[in-house]
Order: structure tokens, then C-alpha cells, then sequence
């Protein structure tokens, strides 16, 4: 894709850019004195390299050196495409995901390690762009001791990065999900047992293992830039409606956030239970704070829909996005399709013209916003 074309960030110039396929996204976030994160992924083609890699190396930053941390926020698809690329080519970073893993997941981690190929079936790729990264990291410590970092896993009130600059802090999953996560996979381990005593084998079906459910675990971060400026990075967490769960258990987080967050990835796609009221009134800026999203064209009903978009477009003068879902009938009926044209100034294919948002935070000056590709912005 075309990226916004610039020169690197000043190493006292906040960045956060936003990269969208309508089935994928990543972030590039420039931590200051020239180190960045690159918190989930998505790739243009399946061939391609990871687009916010890819952005990187386009404005001169040397990846195997700059980048000191890639985040997995969890494990879909839609959000790890590419990411073993990102860890085989970044070997100055460490890798962090959740610590709430689902039954596949953790069949996954089971598999590296055993002789055998045990139980489940469920894997997609995201899980095995999982034991693709993981599977890097043993081979380091293998080959390269010197230079390997080992996983590390994120939870509610994390600390994960910090620097003259920035500091970078995990707001989830809770301690509830993880508990959660750990109960499934001891219910899925008796399933195994109990089948595997009445049949003799080490097989399991597939529909005997519930779908997980991996927003729940998702990590949200939240990055601290000095003393004045907040950014929240909402991922796919949910509400779920509970206080232990979701985004109630992360604004009860006992360190961050602090303050308001003055640019807000809005989670899950713009949907209605990734947007929760009680995050816009206690850790979001009410005047006209920063919103960006990427969008999801999978399924009968594909996210931001235009419900979404008039939500977050009350809460917000500056809502930017990505890419939206394409100009189809199976997609949007016509009478949807001719509101969105009123509000929307430019729109392309979502896959052959990912998206770039990219903004730029100086010291003293107020926030920069340029886009590329299929980005664009809200107006009503």
C-alpha cells in the first residue's frame, strides 16, 4: 500500500498509527527516542508483509534494532496475520500476549513440546500463527541465547514497557478471565480423560470443546506519554456486564489508567458491546477526543454499521477510520448504503486499499492527523 509519506518521528513525537484491511488490523506506535511497539498485525495480501512492519521500514527504521516490543492482543485471526514474520524480523523484542489462553491455544503451547500430536482440532490460523511465533523463540534460545528474550504474558495492571518517555500498561484481561480460562481448560482436560478411559485413544471431537471466546481475554493497553498525554488501545475487549469481566474490570485497574486518554482506539470494530458509555465518561477527554477504527467485512453483518457510526460520532468531531465495509448488497441494503454516501467522503475496496491512520503528538503543539489509502474520516 501507499503510506503516509514523511520521515521518521522526532524522538520527542508521539505516534500511533492505525493500519486496516477490513479483515485485519495493526498499530505502530513510536514510544520515543526512537522505540516502537507493534501491538497486533494484518498483511494487504497473504504474501505481504506485515503492514505496520512494512511502514516502519518505509520511513528508514531499522526493525531489528527499534522495535523493543510486539503485542498479540489475542489470538483471531483478524489480528496476528503475519505476526511470526514480525518476531522472526524484530529479535530486539519481546513478545507479550495474554495470560488468559483458551483450550487451543494452550493445545497449541502442548504441541511444541510434545513428541506426539495430542487432542484437539479446533486450531485456526491465528493459533498457529501463535506456535509459528512460539516456535521462533525456542529456536532462539537454541541458536541465539544472546540475543533471545523469552514470552511474556499480560494481565490487568501490567507494566510492560517503559522508557524516558512513555510507559506502556496492560489494563487486561482481569484476574476473572484468567481464572475463567484456566477452568476451561481443566473442564476440556476431564473431557479428555473421561473419553480417553472409555474409548482408548488420544483423540477428541471437535464439538466436544466450546468455541473459545478470545475477546474476552484481549489485552487493552494504555499508554502514558510524560506527564500530559494518554492514549487508550482498546483491541477487542467487551463489556460483559460484570464488574470482574471486560472493560468494568479494566477501568477498576488499581495503577492505570490515570488521567484521560486524548486518542482512542475504539474496540471491536465500533460494535456495541467492544463500546462501553462508562470508558467514554471516566478515562476518554470529552472535548472532541481523538477516535480511530478499522473495520471487519466478515459475516451477515459486517462492523462499523452505520448504527455504530452515528454512536461514536456523538461522542466525537475527530472519528477516523481505516477502511469501512465495501459498496455491496450483501453487505449493506440500499437505504444504508445511500446514508453512508452522505457522511462518508471517500470510500474504496477494503482489500486491494488498506487503510493508514497516522498521528503525530509533538511536544507543545497540537495532534497531527494525516491518512492514506482507504483511511478517511467521519463528517455528519
Amino acid at each position: 500500500m501507499n503510506f503516509v509519506t514523511c520521515e521518521p518521528p522526532a524522538l520527542d513525537t508521539l505516534e500511533v498509527s492505525l493500519f486496516g484491511t477490513g479483515i485485519g488490523e495493526g498499530l505502530a506506535i513510536h514510544l520515543g527516542n526512537s522505540e516502537w511497539a507493534l501491538i497486533d498485525t494484518c498483511r494487504a495480501d497473504a504474501k505481504g508483509i506485515p503492514l505496520n512492519l512494512a511502514y516502519l521500514e518505509s520511513i528508514g527504521i531499522d526493525v531489528t534494532k527499534s522495535v523493543k516490543i510486539v503485542v498479540a492482543t489475542h489470538w483471531h485471526d483478524d489480528h496476528v496475520d503475519g505476526l511470526s514474520y514480525i518476531v522472526d524480523r524484530c529479535q530486539n523484542a519481546e513478545l507479550v500476549f495474554p495470560s488468559a489462553i483458551t483450550c487451543d491455544e494452550f493445545h497449541c503451547i502442548v504441541q511444541l513440546y510434545a513428541n506426539q500430536n495430542y487432542i484437539l482440532d479446533r486450531e485456526k490460523s491465528g493459533v498457529k500463527e501463535m506456535a509459528k511465533a512460539l516456535q521462533i523463540l525456542m529456536n532462539r534460545r537454541e541458536t541465539k541465547p544472546n540475543i533471545y528474550r523469552a514470552p511474556k504474558r499480560a494481565q490487568a495492571d501490567h507494566f510492560l514497557f517503559r522508557n524516558s518517555y512513555s510507559q506502556l500498561h496492560a489494563i487486561s484481561p482481569s484476574s476473572e478471565a484468567i481464572q475463567l480460562a484456566t477452568e476451561e481448560m481443566a473442564a476440556m482436560w476431564k473431557t479428555i480423560e473421561n473419553q480417553s478411559s472409555s474409548t482408548n485413544k488420544q483423540s477428541i471431537s471437535r464439538d466436544s470443546i466450546a468455541a473459545p471466546k478470545r475477546n474476552l481475554n484481549a489485552v487493552a493497553l494504555w499508554l502514558r506519554w510524560r506527564d500530559d498525554k494518554r492514549v487508550l488501545l482498546g483491541s477487542d475487549l467487551e463489556e460483559h456486564g460484570q464488574p470482574l469481566l471486560g472493560w468494568q474490570a479494566a477501568l477498576s485497574c488499581k495503577q492505570f489508567p490515570d488521567g484521560k486518554a486524548s486518542i482512542f482506539k475504539i474496540p471491536h470494530h465500533g460494535s456495541p458491546n467492544g463500546d462501553y458509555n462508562e470508558v467514554w465518561n471516566q478515562i476518554i477527554r470529552p472535548d472532541d477526543p481523538v477516535a480511530i477504527l478499522t473495520a471487519y467485512a466478515r459475516g451477515i453483518a459486517p462492523r462499523p454499521s452505520i448504527e455504530d457510526i452515528a454512536r461514536i460520532r456523538k461522542k466525537t468531531n475527530q472519528f477516523y477510520y481505516t477502511t469501512l465495509p465495501s459498496n455491496t448488497k450483501e453487505k449493506y441494503s440500499s437505504a444504508v448504503e445511500k446514508t453512508i454516501s452522505g457522511i462518508v467522503k471517500r470510500r474504496q475496496s477494503l482489500r486491494k486499499y488498506p487503510g493508514q491512520i497516522q498521528i503525530r503528538w509533538e511536544d507543545n503543539k497540537s495532534i497531527q492527523i494525516r491518512y492514506s489509502g482507504s483511511a478517511g474520516k467521519i463528517f455528519l
